[in-house]
């Protein structure tokens, strides 16, 4: 076979191609979760109607987990820049983030923030909408 290129006895330029990529490389700080924890904020039936221990005295929102893989090291940031937390936040349970007297000034802000890791170690953070403040409630926010 004659590699040199055509009218010379020079060889021709080897043409050199990029790889071909499989794909779209994706752009995450960190890997997609298998089973992505699913938590809400949502209002207890009566203040201290609960019977979780992780849920304080007198609270009546809280944050609970419906499923997923259970969320570790959950901390809730509140406005007056004091966090509540738990180290594990199993499916079905809950966390207090609020009594009747702190309600208001959560309603104003609208979110809260919610830090927690993951499964697989990595830190990640959430935000969730604050729910209007039910009748039940609004004689005793304030």
């Amino acid at each position: 076979m004659d590699t040199a290129a055509s009218g010379t006895d020079q060889p021709s330029d080897v043409v050199h191609r990029a790889p071909r990529t499989l794909g779209r490389i994706r752009s995450e700080r960190a890997p997609r979760l298998r089973r992505s924890p699913r938590f809400y904020l949502t209002y207890l039936d009566a203040p201290q109607a609960s019977d979780d221990r992780s849920v304080a005295a007198g609270s009546c929102l809280v944050l609970r987990s419906i499923g997923g893989d259970d969320p570790r090291l959950v901390e809730v940031r509140l406005p007056d820049d004091s966090t509540v937390g738990t180290a594990r936040l199993r499916r079905g349970s809950s966390v207090g983030i609020a009594s009747p007297e702190s309600l208001a000034a959560l309603v104003s802000l609208g979110t809260v923030f919610v830090d927690w890791t993951s499964p697989d170690g990595v830190r990640r953070a959430s935000w969730l909408r604050v729910p209007p403040i039910p009748a039940r409630y609004r004689g005793l926010a304030g």
